[in-house]
């Protein structure tokens, strides 16, 4: 079977800010299976600097955060400032060692989802699915 090249309008930015690699290699195993047909991710790796950037003309976008007790300063600014300038993009946490309390911080953000393990992934597939619903109906 001949597989069709995907479609611009049918590709929606999947955005892994971290320092490693283990959240990157997470979403290339599980998200392909996560979106709803015809959709497809373009999983991407950004640097927490460049994110803006990345999102800046994308109606969606989901972007996994790596936070570490370390850079969480950091990156609830840059959290924040994703939630002011751009509240459709679909925020996942993906934190290792934070205390509770560093956790309740991020709840008070636009986090949807904090994951401690990369199994955990798949188990918000429903929630994935319907953040895109709505784009279903505006394919090309």
């Amino acid at each position: 079977m001949i597989e069709l090249p995907v479609q611009r309008s049918q590709l929606r930015p999947w955005l892994v800010c971290e320092s490693g690699s283990r959240w990157l290699t997470a979403s290339r195993r599980f998200v392909p299976a996560m979106m709803p047909p015809p959709l497809s991710a373009s999983i991407i790796p950004v640097m927490p600097d460049r994110i803006t950037a990345a999102i800046s003309g994308h109606r969606q976008a989901v972007i996994v955060w790596s936070i570490q007790s370390d850079d969480l300063v950091d990156r609830v600014d840059r959290i924040r400032a994703v939630s002011i300038a751009s509240p459709h993009v679909l925020q996942i946490a993906a934190v290792t060692d934070l205390s509770a309390p560093q956790r309740t911080v991020l709840s008070e953000l636009r986090v949807s989802v904090m994951m401690r393990h990369v199994e955990e992934l798949p188990r918000w597939q429903r929630l994935i699915q319907g953040y895109f619903a709505d784009s279903l109906k505006h394919l090309d």
